[in-house]
């Protein structure tokens, strides 16, 4: 597979470092990480192996999709993917209006969704999200939260964007 060409989780690791990327660790391939999930619940037990906060993997999205971490043609390659997702349906996508578009990857394991991606806005703006949902119910029940979040940011930004125009806009962290 694509890990194992590019060296396996040692080798994406060392690039991440490079990338000054922090808050995010690959340990397993998929094969194993697949094998290994419902051994540990994560709405009860934290599991440091192969995992990423939201923050780094904004960071990363971010990173990528300005160009500052692979070359035009990859960052061109992986961005039309991730727009060509199938999977999440019900998450980051589902509840964006009319004339918003997604590039997005979801995740799913035992008890815990997610979905990543960058909102494309109807005015022409761009939103970097990481949604991870635990626990909290069924899979349809965290792909509902994951959607509600979603739409709360692309709400949020838009009321930004309108307050900016306004001159009431107030930066906050």
């Amino acid at each position: 597979g694509l890990l194992a060409a590019v060296g396996g989780p040692p080798a994406v690791n060392r690039w991440l470092a490079r990338a000054g990327v922090t808050g995010l660790h690959l340990d397993r391939d998929i094969a194993t990480l697949v094998r290994d999930d419902g051994a540990i619940n994560p709405a009860t037990t934290v599991d440091a192996r192969d995992s990423a906060t939201p923050r780094a993997m904004v960071g990363l999205l971010g990173a990528l999709y300005r160009g500052q971490l692979l070359s035009d043609n990859s960052r061109q390659v992986l961005f039309s993917t991730m727009e060509r997702c199938v999977t999440g349906k019900h998450r980051l996508k589902a509840m964006l209006p009319e004339g918003a578009s997604i590039a997005h990857k979801t995740g799913t394991l035992a008890n815990t969704s997610s979905d990543v991606g960058i909102i494309h806005t109807a005015d022409g703006r761009d939103i970097v999200l990481a949604v991870y949902v635990t626990g909290q119910g069924s899979g349809p029940a965290r792909d509902g939260r994951i959607a509600a979040i979603a739409r709360t940011l692309y709400d949020g930004f838009k009321a930004d964007a309108a307050g900016m125009l306004r001159g009431t806009y107030t930066a906050t962290r």
